[in-house]
């Protein structure tokens, strides 16, 4: 069968229309996975956000319902956060906040995910990883901190940070994700009632909470986020044992 010019100019332009067409759904794969990763990155910090660490967290313990491997949650912010943004300026608490996010990553060693969870508070997800470890692995990061500054391009000195930190772990302290940030979220308080710069389980917490709960009936539990002066000192006692 003999090709004449005017097939010569069909297939040409074919071709030439689907090597366009071709492009322009490589441009728009690319569109939508620079959507996808901006839809689950905090813009601030580049960290997951919030609905990233939620579906991370929910695909985790699906998983995890027919195995026998644990998965810890650990919520954690700096302490007295206001203080810097009311002494350096927000842009300097902006600062603190990606360089701290940028420690801690590089701390965790792609062996955990990391995520802001809004404001200055963040979120670790540790994969296989027990209450114990959870804790021992803060523990490191807050003695680390202690010789760490940050923003020191910006601020003379640098600006130094503590953390105080909760941790819950499947399926012990919860088994959704909800569950398991609640108690990690009253781990952290917990944390931060008695003195800041501390890490709690989730178990440590209940466990004190009840304990305040059963010798002082009526008391604010440390549950309500607005501690009166007694629950506090006795929270203190049943922590570092009575002086």
């Amino acid at each position: 069968m003999a090709f004449n010019k005017m097939d010569a100019l069909f297939f040409i332009g074919f071709g030439l229309g689907l090597a366009l067409m071709m492009k322009q759904m490589y441009s728009m794969n690319k569109q939508l996975v620079a959507a996808k990763k901006e839809a689950l990155t905090d813009p601030l910090t580049d960290l997951l956000n919030y609905r990233a660490i939620v579906n991370l967290v929910e695909e985790e313990s699906f998983r995890l319902l027919h195995s026998e491997e644990q998965l810890t949650i650990v919520f954690f912010d700096i302490d007295y956060f206001k203080r810097i943004n009311d002494a350096y300026g927000h842009a300097v608490g902006d600062i603190v906040l990606h360089e701290l996010g940028d420690y801690i990553k590089y701390m965790l060693r792609g062996k955990a995910m990391l995520g802001r969870f809004g404001g200055d508070e963040f979120v670790i997800v540790l994969p296989n990883t027990n209450a114990n470890q959870s804790k021992a692995l803060m523990e490191i990061f807050r003695g680390e901190l202690a010789n760490t500054l940050f923003a020191s391009k910006h601020v003379k000195g640098g600006v130094k940070v503590t953390i105080s930190s909760g941790t819950a772990t499947y399926p012990e302290d919860g088994s959704t994700f909800s569950e398991l940030l609640n108690s990690a979220d009253q781990a952290m308080y917990l944390a931060k009632t008695v003195g800041s710069n501390r890490v709690y389980t989730g178990s440590e917490a209940k466990l004190i909470t009840q304990s305040i709960n059963t010798s002082s009936p009526g008391t604010s539990s440390a549950c309500c986020r607005v501690p009166c002066n007694n629950v506090v000192q006795n929270q203190k006692e049943l922590v570092h044992g009575s002086t």
